[in-house]
């Protein structure tokens, strides 16, 4: 299965290149790929692309975290490192690529349930 982090897609080459090619560029690495990130449909929006749910692994959306943290609201990516991996993150300057590490590692520590639970959702 290939995985794609989220915010890690967008480097120095794309600074002044037209927004057609970045968004064809993204796109093309997006293509059968499960995306991993935190409030995707975000950046998604700002890309104008779509991603399909059954290959999305958005930590914002996903209602396990919900109760496991007794949450009714979506939970911040704050919140969910703290309390699920035990470190601080956002603290001053925000950090893309950290965001987008914590969003992996909360996938790959959560993989086993999520996946089941994706496939119990898509039947």
């Amino acid at each position: 299965m290939h995985y794609f982090i989220a915010n890690l897609c967008c480097n120095l080459k794309f600074i002044g290149e037209p927004f057609q090619k970045v968004q064809l560029e993204v796109h093309k690495l997006l293509s059968g790929r499960t995306v991993v990130g935190h409030s995707l449909k975000n950046d998604f929006k700002v890309l104008s692309l779509s991603h399909t749910r059954k290959m999305t692994r958005d930590t914002a959306t996903y209602l396990p975290f919900r109760k496991i943290l007794n949450l009714s609201r979506t939970p911040s990516l704050k919140l969910l490192a703290k309390q699920l991996l035990g470190i601080d993150i956002q603290n001053g300057e925000h950090d893309s690529i950290v965001d987008a590490r914590v969003a992996m590692r909360l996938y790959v520590l959560h993989r086993k349930q999520w996946e089941n639970y994706v496939r119990s959702r898509n039947r």
